[in-house]
C-alpha cells in the first residue's frame, strides 16, 4: 500500500492501543466530526489527525517527510487536559519509530505544541516529523 495508509494506520493503531491514553479521550478520528456528521454528537476530549507528505528521495534511497498535526479537543474550560493529552501523546510518539508495512521510520519528532481557547473550546496542535524511507 501506499505510506499514507501505512503510515497513518500505524500512529491509530499506536494510539487507540495505549491504555492511559485511551482512559482520557473519547475518541481518535481521522478528522473533526462537524455538527452535521453522524459524529455530531462527539464526546469530549478526542483527537484528530491530519497527515502532510513531500518526498524526500536520495540519489539511492526513496522515502518520505511526513508532518504529522495531532489536534486534542476539550470542554473543560482549563487546558490542563489538554496539555495532559499532549504530553500522553509526546510520550507515546517522541522519538519512537512505528512499524509502517513496507517502510522504515528512520525518525519521528515532536516539533512544536500549542494550545488555544476559541469559544468554551480547548484546542491543542502537537506537530510531529516522520522520516520514512520505502523499503
Amino acid at each position: 500500500m501506499a505510506v499514507e495508509v501505512d503510515f497513518q494506520t500505524a500512529i491509530y493503531a499506536t494510539l487507540i492501543g495505549d491504555t492511559p491514553l485511551m482512559a482520557m479521550v473519547q475518541a481518535v478520528y481521522s478528522k473533526k466530526p462537524q455538527d452535521n456528521d453522524a459524529g455530531s454528537n462527539a464526546a469530549f476530549p478526542y483527537i484528530t489527525m491530519r497527515f502532510f507528505y513531500s518526498e524526500n528521495d536520495t540519489k539511492s534511497e526513496n522515502g518520505h517527510n511526513c508532518l504529522l498535526r495531532l489536534h486534542t479537543w476539550s470542554r473543560t474550560g482549563s487546558d490542563k487536559e489538554t496539555k495532559q493529552i499532549q504530553g500522553l501523546l509526546y510520550n507515546l510518539l517522541h522519538k519512537n519509530e512505528p512499524s509502517v508495512t513496507g517502510h522504515t521510520v528512520i525518525s519521528l519528532v515532536r516539533e512544536s505544541s500549542d494550545v488555544a481557547d476559541d469559544d468554551g473550546t480547548t484546542h491543542g496542535v502537537c506537530d510531529y516529523r516522520a522520516l520514512i524511507q520505502v523499503n
